[in-house]
């Protein structure tokens, strides 16, 4: 289960996600839709961790990822073009960095 509250992320200025809430389910799948330059990458990074936040949380099964390594180990994000090899799968990129799916 993915909880998201309150999540805010800045660059300079800009505030390129503002107050984003956001619960998704075990076992449910969910696509993110929007226009280029609409904060989808943005998003995606600063809830997996990738980019820090400036405010809120994001939790993965009740344990905030920004303060658990162990929750941290289990939400990752691969971007439409990913550097890695060609024909890989996510299941494939997921072993290769060693995270459980």
């Amino acid at each position: 289960m993915l909880r998201v509250n309150g999540l805010y992320k800045k660059y300079d200025d800009f505030e390129a996600i503002k107050n984003v809430n956001l619960y998704i389910p075990k076992g449910v799948v969910y696509g993110l839709i929007g226009s280029n330059g609409a904060g989808k990458t943005t998003l995606l990074k600063t809830v997996t961790g990738i980019f820090e936040k400036d405010r809120g949380s994001v939790a993965l099964n009740e344990k905030e990822i920004y303060e658990n390594v162990e929750a941290k180990k289990k939400i990752f994000f691969i971007a439409d073009n990913p550097y890695f090899y060609p024909g890989y799968t996510v299941k494939d990129m997921a072993k290769f960095l060693q995270i459980s799916i």
